[in-house]
């Protein structure tokens, strides 16, 4: 548990802070993908100074709670550096929408040592940190605006600069949500939106009607980040736009919420950096920040032409492959499915075999030509014959013809009531096997009707 005491400190603009100092255990969290859990490294080696339950007149934005000094005197950013655990004084920070004022779901993050070259996107825009600031309250990222503009979709896309000078200067900090413009500028936003005093807790307007417009903010070095109008005003119409101005202008956390900042205190002189932020990332892609280097955003790999290709005729020749195999399949299946009802038929051809008889469907359609009992001439096509055994072994050769429907030839002389070509139709004959001792000679068979 963290051991706390008390103290008052002045912070240089005759106001006074009412804090307590503590030691804790950090520990620091490593994530590669955000649905994976982190993995965690503790600094149980050296203590880390916190500030907790701070209060004071100034700002009631993330207070009262624990607070972690990241400043350029920063002795937890000196320690993690003196026991080799980051590579520089520096950090990358995302502050995020998720947080109550807000009203996001997107966490921030924070890496110390370097930045994540996954939550930006170039270019990547370089400051020199302020020598030296008015007060210990102030923020030394200090950054000049040049323009702020409102965009108008509903009227045919003009926009509205509310700026009508050269600009002002301005700081970035995360003591404060809103932010803190000149008075002209902020009276320009109201009048432009008619918005009022919103009486919250940080003193924002609000909007009395809905605005579908874009706000633009641009740098003197030429760094523009634009704002959707889901920023601009929540669903309670309140703006991210102080109500009333102050001696000092502030880019408070709600610039920083499209902003990622990136600070080296070990160059020279330390700088900070800007870029526009990537809202949402799966991947954490922590990178060193070295003294004198600006941090470089994460490039996808451009695949060349050749590779490209490859990859599509490797697409092509899978569809293909794919395509042969189901029809093979389809073939195999067919085969066994036709092998199957062949072995069906065998079966039920030996069962009919020994109950009724064999019975001979499948017959060669060809002409045949012989003495038959039955039309004493040729044999049509297609004949159905069904042999039946003697019903009592030993019986003698009876032959004899079933129920037998045949067409002879028309005889010279003889009337034919059929026209056309004789219908073809199978003839059942019936035969009984034969005796066990061969028929003697040359006698004829007789044929019993």
């Amino acid at each position: 548990m963290p051991q706390y005491q008390n103290q008052l400190r002045d912070t240089g603009d005759n106001n006074s802070v009412s804090v307590q100092y503590g030691e804790d255990t950090m520990y620091l969290y490593t994530h590669y993908f955000e649905i994976d859990p982190p993995t965690a490294t503790a600094c149980n080696d050296f203590p880390h100074l916190l500030l907790s339950n701070s209060t004071s007149p100034n700002t009631s934005f993330f207070g009262p709670a624990g607070v972690l000094g990241l400043g350029e005197l920063s002795t937890n950013l000196g320690q993690l550096a003196d026991n080799n655990v980051i590579t520089s004084r520096s950090f990358g920070l995302y502050l995020g929408a998720g947080y109550d004022r807000a009203g996001g779901v997107v966490n921030g993050s924070i890496t110390f040592g370097g930045f994540d070259s996954g939550r930006f996107i170039s270019p990547v825009h370089n400051y020199t940190l302020a020598p030296s600031v008015s007060s210990p309250t102030q923020s030394p990222f200090q950054v000049h605006v040049s323009q702020i503009t409102l965009d108008f979709p509903e009227l045919g896309g003009g926009s509205i600069n509310l700026i009508n000078d050269t600009g002002f200067a301005a700081e970035i900090t995360t003591s404060q949500y809103p932010l803190s413009l000149p008075q002209s500028v902020t009276q320009a936003f109201a009048s432009a939106l008619q918005a009022t005093p919103a009486n919250n807790v940080d003193n924002s307007l609000r909007l009395t009607s809905p605005f579908s417009g874009n706000m633009t903010i641009t740098l003197s070095d030429g760094f523009q980040v634009s704002f959707p109008p889901e920023w601009v005003s929540n669903i309670s119409g309140i703006t991210p736009i102080a109500a009333t101005s102050s001696d000092t202008y502030a880019l408070g956390a709600a610039f920083l919420q499209y902003v990622y900042l990136a600070v080296n205190y070990d160059s020279a002189p330390p700088a900070f950096h800007l870029a526009r932020a990537v809202l949402e990332n799966a991947y954490v892609m922590p990178r060193p920040l070295c003294p004198n280097i600006a941090p470089t955003a994460w490039v996808p790999p451009q695949l060349s032409h050749f590779t490209r290709a490859g990859l599509a005729g490797a697409a092509v020749g899978s569809v293909i492959g794919g395509s042969a195999v189901t029809l093979l399949v389809f073939l195999l299946v067919q085969n066994c499915l036709r092998r199957r009802q062949r072995k069906k038929k065998s079966v039920r051809f030996a069962e009919m075999g020994a109950e009724k008889g064999v019975e001979m469907v499948d017959i060669e359609e060809i002409e045949q030509t012989g003495n038959t009992p039955a039309t004493g001439g040729r044999n049509p096509t297609g004949q159905k014959f069904v042999f039946r055994p003697p019903l009592t072994p030993g019986q003698p050769i009876t032959p004899g013809l079933s129920v037998t429907t045949s067409f002879p030839e028309p005889r010279p002389g003889a009337t034919s009531t059929v026209k056309g070509p004789p219908e073809r139709k199978p003839v059942v004959t019936t035969f009984d096997p034969p005796p066990a001792k061969p028929i003697a000679g040359d006698k004829k068979q007789k044929i019993s009707r």
